[in-house]
């Protein structure tokens, strides 16, 4: 009986959000009306002033500090969403929705998916690739920008773009802390 009341509530809710006008809950199937039929029962803000529902939907999730039902939302969108899905979902460490979405952007003819981290970067604790590794090395040396850019067979400025991303990626705001932190947790194999 509940569970049949539930499901009455349930529809009525989706028939409701479909018959105002602008609302992006357009069907009573997919996975978007899913999410948005949970939003709503959920007593969240009205749908209304969104452009589509997998947008509305994420822009919910994202507003309540739930990354992964916002990419669960963003995977039924448009290829710009599809991506912005796949990057939540690397971030997150969510590999078996990485390789859902990823197959299903295959199956919908999408080109250009990015392939994501290699293992060796996934096993970094900052998600350091091979690359800044090397980067990072010269920089406990001591070398500077063109230093490093000579003896890696690098620009200067692909240097200084590799250095931005190490800080970046370890949290910290100087060269300095870079080559302490990375002492600190023994990110360098010894030579």
């Amino acid at each position: 009986m509940i569970a049949r009341l539930k499901k009455r509530v349930r529809v009525t809710i989706l028939l409701l959000a479909k018959n105002i006008p602008g609302s992006p809950v357009n069907s009573l199937s997919g996975a978007g009306a899913q999410v948005k039929t949970l939003l709503l029962q959920n007593g969240l803000p009205n749908p209304l002033p969104y452009k589509s529902r997998e947008i509305g939907a994420a822009e919910e999730w994202e507003g309540r500090g739930c990354p992964y039902e916002q990419a669960m939302a963003l995977m039924d969108g448009d290829e710009s969403a599809q991506l912005t899905a796949l990057e939540i979902f690397e971030r997150l460490g969510a590999r078996p929705a990485v390789e859902k979405l990823k197959q299903q952007m295959r199956a919908e003819g999408i080109r250009g998916i990015p392939r994501g981290p290699r293992p060796r970067t996934r096993e970094n604790p900052f998600g350091l690739t091979a690359r800044e590794l090397e980067v990072l090395a010269a920089l406990v040396q001591g070398l500077s920008n063109n230093a490093i850019a000579k003896k890696l067979s690098l620009s200067t400025r692909t240097v200084e773009h590799h250095i931005a991303s190490i800080l970046q990626k370890m949290q910290v705001q100087s060269r300095n802390e870079a080559v302490a932190l990375a002492l600190k947790d023994n990110l360098l194999p010894s030579e």
